[in-house]
């Protein structure tokens, strides 16, 4: 249990290299979420920062404690490697939402994983020359192909800590000093980022998308900003070691499709009974092959349901199978054209005949369909898991929460969409309480068990659960929710409140219209539904209508309308203050940075090590004359590309620059 750190990295190698598996524990969330989790993994070493391991309410701590950041720890920590590892054996746990109340640990091997790994190595081309940006969390299973990816490729990894990941100033400079080649990204967060840095982005080779479903509109901006950067989906549920399928889009092709599977691994759409679903037809998704994972820790019952045996394993080509299952009269019949397998007609669950192996296969509970060209389209779910900001959530785990609330007596939660297609959490409740004490009194509740993610973005005090005839829960009778005032109304007052107002309406009802909401200036923004990922999006609209930079962590100092118009006023009175120019020279002394990078030119003058050269296509014929009176403005305007530098005469050790008033430019034109 480590912040994003250096520290995160040697914990991760030194578990593996001894032998063991590793759990991540992500600090940020609640400490009796984070005691179920090791004691359902019965941790014998807890690998962490002195100030975080404090955070676990363990009443018998049966495991040591190393504090990776104590000085003197490395002689502490230096195992041999581990013997007779294969690629059975245990890489890690990963812990997703469960839908009995208790969260879930599916356990990877080494063999499962690697697959995973190898096929992404390949995949992306990575090799010495890549620096790879890492945004999600290590509790995150995409975490696992994003940082060992770059590892056993021999690039570079890039970590990014926890709240600067929302900080788009700092992701900015960040971007403009290094040269990133690839990062993976949540659908929600890239499209903050490229509606907020594209020009930063510019330089990267790959952007993998991964986490949840996101409509064609992301990849239509993508292209507009960024049309030189291959964008990718990633699919694939923890299950079967994190990726199962990818897709490349195109500018010719920016419709929304999971792909096809990765190296070693199989994908079988089935009908009800078992049977090959056709193109076109729908059907649930089951996964075979190299990446199947062990099962779920310390659940064997879950295990058996979810993980399946199918098919015979490895038959030949054109191998026909004999039915022992009705196969419905939609079920393919004959060879399938893109599955590696021909039974006359297809039933997947049999028994094997003696010697034969039947094939693993994990039931995902997604709802795709085959396209036509050999692609899957994925449809939604078959059950109630849904995912948020890239997340996998079983909303039954934070309905059994919710109902051991003393003040509940019933509860649903769902997934809803915004105007924008932003999923989000909406809880509904029966209870005989006043909503006004109730439900501050669930919020803080649920923020202590659960992870920030889970805790629903809003709550509804409803008179009954509406039910359908047949005695289930009828989600369409039940109500949209509605921001109002959490408390007694207070209206902006101020021309910047009233602003505020405008822009806390357009970021929590995701692009909703105004009218139809009230906020008042008093109102906490988390309690209305707001998140850190709204928050960014806040601190980003407020620097482009106020010109005032806002740090993310003022918006938790200052949740309300009134204190951040307050802290908006402040910043506004103190910003203009006149840069005066420096005076005019024939000569200006160097910076530290510039004399380093001068003498390491003088040292080697053919070298090209500080150069960044980049190439372009111009599809159209470019106007010359234009083309090159553009590039002289920019001379003229900017003194530091009139700027050479000189040894100084009499001091061969002291170096200058000179910012000359003219400079000659001409752009030079090879057929």
């Amino acid at each position: 249990m480590t912040e994003r750190s250096l520290d995160m990295i040697v914990g991760l190698l030194a578990i593996l290299q001894a032998g063991g598996a590793y759990l991540p524990l992500d600090p940020e969330y609640p400490g009796n979420r984070i005691t179920y989790m090791m004691e359902d993994c019965r941790v014998k070493l807890l690998l962490s920062q002195g100030h975080l391991a404090e955070r676990i309410p363990l009443k018998n701590k049966e495991y040591d404690i190393i504090d990776l950041a104590a000085p003197g720890g490395e002689e502490e920590m230096a195992p041999a490697a581990a013997e007779n590892q294969g690629k059975n054996s245990l890489a890690y746990i990963i812990f997703t939402s469960g839908s009995t109340g208790k969260p879930k640990g599916v356990a990877v091997e080494h063999g499962s994983i690697v697959n995973t790994l190898m096929w992404r190595k390949n995949h992306y081309r990575f090799d010495e020359n890549d620096i790879v940006m890492q945004l999600p969390s290590y509790s995150f299973d995409s975490s696992v192909e994003d940082i060992f990816t770059p590892l056993i490729s021999g690039s570079q990894l890039l970590l990014v800590r926890a709240q600067q990941r929302f900080d788009m100033d700092y992701i900015r400079e960040l971007l403009k000093s290094i040269a990133v080649t690839h990062f993976l990204n949540v659908p929600a967060l890239y499209k903050t980022y490229l509606e907020e840095i594209p020009g930063a982005l510019a330089g990267l080779k790959h952007i993998t998308i991964a986490g949840e479903n996101f409509n064609e509109d992301l990849v239509i901006k993508h292209y507009q900003r960024l049309p030189q950067v291959r964008i990718y989906n990633e699919y694939g549920p923890t299950e079967n070691s994190v990726c199962s399928t990818v897709y490349e889009f195109s500018r010719e092709n920016t419709g929304i499709s999971i792909g096809r599977p990765i190296h070693n691994v199989e994908c079988y759409i089935l009908d009800g009974n078992g049977g090959l679903n056709p193109i076109g037809t729908a059907g649930e998704l089951f996964l075979a092959g190299a990446g199947i994972s062990r099962g779920y820790l310390n659940n064997p019952e879950l295990t058996a349901e979810k993980f399946l045996r199918g098919v015979q394993g490895a038959p030949r080509r054109g191998e026909p199978i004999k039915m022992v299952r009705r196969v419905d009269k939609t079920s393919y019949q004959g060879k399938h054209p893109f599955v590696n397998r021909s039974p006359k007609p297809w039933a997947f669950f049999k028994k094997s005949p003696p010697g034969r192996r039947r094939q693993k296969l994990y039931k995902t509970g997604d709802r795709v369909r085959w396209l036509p060209g050999g692609n899957i389209e994925f449809l939604g779910r078959i059950d109630n898991q849904v995912k948020i900001r890239g997340y996998r959530i079983e909303t039954g785990e934070i309905a059994d929460r919710i109902l051991k609330h003393a003040g509940v007596k019933e509860a649903v939660v769902l997934a809803r969409e915004y105007a924008n297609g932003e999923k989000y959490l909406a809880a509904y409740i029966v209870s005989d309480a006043k909503p006004s004490t109730l439900l501050p009194g669930i919020r803080e509740y649920l923020s202590l068990i659960l992870p920030e993610y889970m805790v629903p973005s809003h709550f509804i005090v409803i008179d009954r659960i509406p039910l359908t005839p047949g005695g289930k829960i009828d989600t369409r009778g039940l109500p949209d929710p509605e921001l109002g005032p959490s408390g007694s109304y207070a209206g902006p007052g101020s021309e910047i409140e009233r602003k505020m107002v405008e822009i806390w309406t357009w970021i929590l009802t995701g692009g909703g219209e105004a009218g139809k909401i009230a906020i008042g200036i008093d109102d906490n923004f988390f309690q209305l539904g707001g998140h850190s990922l709204k928050a960014v999006i806040m601190v980003s609209r407020i620097h482009k209508i106020f010109n005032v930079k806002v740090p993310m962590m003022e918006i938790f100092n200052w949740p309300t309308v009134r204190g951040l118009s307050e802290y908006i006023k402040r910043s506004m009175g103190d910003r203009y203050i006149a840069i005066e120019p420096v005076e005019k020279k024939s000569n200006y002394a160097l910076s530290a940075a510039q004399r380093r990078l001068f003498f390491f030119q003088q040292m080697n003058k053919t070298s090209t090590a500080y150069n960044a050269p980049n190439a372009y296509i111009l599809e159209k014929e470019a106007d010359k004359e234009k083309l090159q009176q553009t590039f002289r403005q920019l001379i003229r305007r900017h003194d530091s590309l009139r700027s050479s530098f000189h040894m100084a005469q009499g001091d061969p050790g002291y170096a200058v620059q000179r910012v000359h008033d003219h400079m000659e430019f001409e752009i030079e034109y090879n057929r």
